[in-house]
């Protein structure tokens, strides 16, 4: 009967495989993005435009570009959100003709989230409102919905 191959644990946790790690995304104000990796005493800097579609305290992965050993650095770029850590947000909506923006009240940098008319659900310009991603295409504005309008 043959051996089962033993799985050894990996040296590094957070490492997903070659040049790519997990971590925690942390965006500051002026929306620098930095990974915090379990396990690692030293963190990824993320470029702005290099965050994509990650929000502020999810869980990515992120591909590092430059390694630099002289006390410098490592930077990289957000290949892919494992895990979100908040899909609603409090803010309020500014209306166009057809469309309407969610700008969150948040002191971290985040893409405004457009809503279609047909999700509103009757908020105002003037109401506060709790909205939720629903869909996030690549290369485009999240889409959301308004779930809560609040006192």
């Amino acid at each position: 009967m043959p051996e089962k191959k033993k799985h050894k644990k990996s040296k590094h946790p957070g490492q997903s495989g070659p040049n790519q790690v997990t971590g925690i995304l942390d965006i500051t104000r002026s929306g620098m993005g930095f990974v915090i990796v379990e396990g690692s005493d030293k963190d990824i800097m993320v470029r702005p435009s290099d965050i994509r579609s990650a929000l502020h305290g999810d869980t990515v992965t992120v591909m590092i570009r430059s390694d630099f050993s002289r006390g410098n650095r490592r930077q990289g770029e957000v290949i892919d959100v494992v895990k979100r850590k908040q899909t609603e947000f409090p803010g309020h909506l500014q209306f166009s003709e057809n469309f309407a923006f969610f700008i969150a009240d948040s002191d971290k940098p985040m893409p405004d989230i457009f809503i279609p008319p047909d999700k509103y659900n009757n908020a105002t310009a003037e109401d506060k409102v709790i909205v939720r991603i629903v869909e996030w295409q690549k290369n485009k504005k999240p889409v959301g919905e308004t779930r809560v309008i609040l006192p």
